[in-house]
């Protein structure tokens, strides 16, 4: 064998295994979390939107897989914490099935939408980690948002 294609095999097979832990393939090597540089994930992760990121979707509730990427709702929505990616799938970008939302938003069951309080109501966000309505994930950090209507002096005891 020739000196060039043993030395070329050598730097090929030690090129595959720097890469960082999640990555099947990479750019270069990375010990970087933020910044893994991966070019192929391995079995189990998905490209983080955005990012050269392998990740683990059980960590990332607030989005969703597509063909091997995970996409935050907030790209369709920016309301949603939660969505329903079934349009998306579809090639429906128009209509947008929120599951739950960010705080600040109250859920319509109606709509499935996201929205403000009223102007004569006041927003109550109340952490919520266990009513994802996505099973799947093991990490929740919902918050939901009530609505409610006082008047003046009964939100100032509140406070």
């Amino acid at each position: 064998m020739s000196t060039k294609f043993i030395l070329f095999f050598l730097y090929f097979s030690l090129s595959l295994e720097d890469c960082y832990k999640n990555c099947e393939q990479c750019t270069e090597y990375s010990e970087d979390e933020e910044d893994m540089k991966c070019t192929f994930c391995k079995e189990n992760f998905d490209y983080l939107y955005g990012t050269s990121n392998c990740v683990d979707k059980n960590q990332y509730p607030s989005y969703f897989s597509y063909r091997g990427v995970l996409l935050h709702c907030s790209l369709f929505n920016s309301k949603c914490y939660e969505c329903d990616p079934a349009p998306y799938f579809l090639g429906d970008f128009s209509k947008d099935i929120c599951l739950s939302c960010i705080p600040g938003f109250i859920y319509n069951n109606e709509t499935n939408e996201c929205e403000k309080c009223k102007g004569n109501e006041y927003p109550f966000i109340y952490e919520n980690f266990d009513e994802c309505k996505n099973s799947e994930f093991q990490f929740c950090d919902l918050y939901t948002t009530e609505c409610v209507t006082l008047l003046n002096e009964e939100y100032e005891n509140l406070c």
